[in-house]
């Protein structure tokens, strides 16, 4: 048995390190950070490591390396590290020491018991206690807490006008920072104690009436901020630290000392249970020095540490519909053994009862830099309403992790909402198409018309209300809707009626549809409609078959981006978007009254996937995505404009383009013929209908219509764009 384990991560614990090494006294040295480690200067026989160790992964430690003696001179608001260090201590027999600061040996109480007195110091047992102390309060908020706890503030009405964070100048800390709201002039890294001069000059610079710090003792620069408080007329705002016994640094110092020999001692003598004095225990072995640490134990060390220490598993959790009572046994296990819960207000609050630390985010991106800057967690679970494989956000969050070394990512589903819904109102749904309405604008109607049986999770409030006017709108007047509100939980309601009954019904967010009509799969599903599908007006439209072989010549692929400049009624922007969801169309029309017309046909076709453009081309082009096709229906003069916007944006984009004059199609030809586009395609249509004189029918003939088709030659992007 030899060497000591120390704890560090503070003022005193760097000390620490050095007197152990100055004794000769054999160590490793654990620290929470690789900024934490790099505080401690390097010293023979002194070993460090970046990484925080769980409960188990202390005591493996303990017992392979031996330790005498462990010392625990975390921060005094690591509490929950503290409690680890405690418990392994009595589980593997090892003397522990706890290392205060010299004010919380008594000078900090008495400190504290004169400042009560003072005006303008105010003390608080939590950050959120501290909050809730501000909320009745005015002015600008210097938050010197530390970047953990900064979502603390959020609570506040005006946080972002009001708080300003000073944090370490860490970049995965002001990185986290960031994602909790504190950026550019609204967060100060820098690496402290600061003077009093310096925190008075950040007071006045943010123009602060309040400064909220942590209990940090005279190492941690707490008398410099009093002070600079004082002067800069703010009020301060005092987190105590929690209550804790244990030695002063000197005391420790005084300790180390006296039992150095026997602390260097390589052999004899196992560890007392905890409760027996540190320094008995060590008295026991005295005599037996060798100043040699073992080498079997070293190597024992590091290959726990490569290996098991640090080690995460994060669970993503389907939490179900809502009510506590519907969550797996498995989902209960996970979230009562994890240490952290991240996910959505919503999920988080579903959750309240099993009073774990949480942090409210969903998005991979966050959650990752929130865990870089808290190793602490090793057991995380991610709440993800309903279940997870349904519109749950597991399969970023799966991608996310995936990267992540020394961790175990674990799916376990939950209930979702469509299989409870589908249960309470007794009906089966194998046959039901299923969609969501968070945050997308799904072709509801189309769906519909389609497969006559649909299902939403809705996203926003009043879902059933906005559906209700789509299907009316689209003359879907007959469907059946069928709504699900606040599902499993006390206040929920199900309740059915037509699009008309329903159409000013009020429903919050927390909404699920079920949509049913029974004259589905009878819709053309092939492109050609006749003109009389279209809402028409005095704005010129492209004719049933110019149209047919207009598309024909386009060949959209499904995942296309489709421009249709001069679109005009929109018969070619609305025939493209009903051949696949996955196609996005971009309908251009510089007329107002064509641009009224464009939309009354969108609705009544009840496409999400076609959006209206109302400007001059090629100027309103700029800021669309690239296309992979193009359809000129009328350029107005500015033909060379919109190709040459259309293949910078996309070398190799696909052009078809109708034109009746000859002047147009002169330009179109010299356009053609200067540009870095390939050979056309031309194909003159003359099309006469039939119209009835009398008993007898007489062919008229229409304007005979030039098509051409050609595309860029660069390398620009595929066809079926991505």
């Amino acid at each position: 048995m030899s060497g000591v384990c120390l704890f560090a991560g503070t003022t005193e614990g760097r000390l620490l390190a050095q007197k152990l090494a100055s004794l000769k006294i054999r160590a490793d040295v654990f620290a929470a950070t690789e900024y934490g480690k790099e505080r401690i200067e390097p010293e023979e026989g002194i070993s460090v490591f970046a990484r925080r160790l769980t409960e188990p992964e202390m005591e493996e430690v303990f017992r392979m390396a031996g330790y005498k003696l462990v010392l625990d001179a975390t921060h005094p608001y690591a509490r929950e590290v503290s409690e680890n260090i405690r418990r392994a201590c009595e589980t593997t027999g090892v003397p522990m020491l706890r290392i205060l600061r010299d004010e919380e040996c008594g000078q900090l109480k008495e400190m504290e018991k004169d400042n009560e007195g003072q005006s303008g110091i105010f003390y608080a047992d939590s950050l959120s206690q501290a909050v809730e102390f501000l909320k009745s309060k005015e002015g600008r908020i210097l938050a010197a807490t530390g970047s953990k706890e900064l979502a603390a503030f959020h609570a506040l009405p005006d946080w972002k006008e009001r708080v300003f964070a000073r944090v370490l100048p860490l970049p995965e800390m002001v990185e986290a920072c960031s994602r909790m709201g504190f950026s550019g002039n609204r967060l100060i890294a820098m690496q402290g104690p600061f003077p009093m001069d310096l925190n008075l000059a950040m007071l006045k610079a943010v123009k602060a009436r309040w400064m909220v710090t942590k209990d940090s003792g005279r190492t941690g620069g707490f008398l410099e901020k009093q002070e600079a408080a004082r002067l800069a007329g703010a009020g301060l705002v005092v987190i105590r630290r929690p209550k804790e016994t244990g030695i002063s640094p000197e005391e420790a110092f005084r300790y180390l000392e006296k039992q150095a020999a026997s602390l260097r001692c390589s052999g004899g003598g196992e560890g007392k249970a905890s409760g027996k004095d540190p320094e008995a225990a060590a008295e026991k072995d005295e005599g037996q020095a060798s100043g040699k640490y073992p080498e079997a134990a070293e190597k024992d060390v590091g290959k726990v540490w490569a290996g098991t220490v640090g080690k995460r598993t994060i669970w993503l959790v389907g939490t179900g519909p809502g009510n506590p009572g519907l969550l797996t046994e498995e989902a209960r296990e996970a979230l009562s053994s994890c240490s952290l819960i991240a996910g959505s207000r919503r999920c988080i609050s579903q959750l309240a009862f099993l009073k774990k630390e949480t942090y409210e985010e969903y998005r991979p991106k966050e959650i990752l830099s929130y865990l870089s800057v808290h190793p602490e967690h090793q057991k995380i679970c991610v709440a993800l309403s309903g279940d997870t494989g349904f519109y749950s956000g597991a399969s970023s969050l799966i991608q996310a992790f995936s990267g992540l070394s020394e961790t175990e990512v674990r799916v376990l589903p939950g209930i979702s909402s469509v299989s409870y819904f589908f249960s309470r109102i007794g009906k089966s749904w194998e046959r039901v198409r299923l969609l969501s309405l968070h945050g997308r604008d799904m072709d509801v109607v189309r769906a519909l018309k389609d497969q006559g049986a649909v299902f939403l999770l809705g996203g926003e409030p009043d879902v059933a209300a906005r559906v209700s006017e789509k299907l009316l709108k689209a003359g879907l007047e007959d469907a059946r809707m069928t709504v699900g509100e606040n599902l499993s939980l006390k206040d929920e309601r199900i309740f059915s009626g037509s699009p008309h009954e329903l159409s000013g019904t009020r429903t919050g967010p927390l909404t699920v549809l079920y949509l049913e009509w029974d004259r589905a799969g009878r819709e053309t599903i092939c492109h050609g409609l006749p003109d009389s599908s279209f809402i028409r007006g005095e704005v010129p439209m492209t004719k049933q078959e110019v149209r047919s072989v207009a598309i024909s010549k386009l060949a959209p692929g499904r995942n296309s981006v489709i421009w249709d400049v001069g679109a005009g009624t929109g018969s070619v922007s609305i025939e493209c978007a009903r051949l696949s969801e996955q196609i996005r169309v971009f309908a251009i029309e510089r007329k107002p009254e064509a641009a009224e017309l464009l939309k009354a046909n969108r609705e009544a076709f009840g496409l999400s996937n076609m959006e209206i453009l109302e400007g001059e081309a090629p100027e309103c082009l700029r800021d669309l995505p690239a296309p992979t096709h193009v359809f000129l229906g009328g350029s107005g003069g500015g033909m060379e404009g919109i190709l040459k916007a259309a293949l910078e944006k996309n070398a190799g984009v696909r052009f078809v383009a109708t034109v009746i004059s000859l002047e147009s199609m002169v330009r179109l030809t010299e356009c053609i013929r200067e540009l870095p586009v390939g050979e056309p395609d031309l194909v003159q249509l003359t099309a006469a209908r039939a119209r009835k004189a009398g008993r007898s029918h007489l062919m008229t003939g229409q304007n005979p219509v030039w098509i051409f088709s050609f595309e860029g030659t660069g390398n620009g992007k595929e066809t079926d764009n991505e």
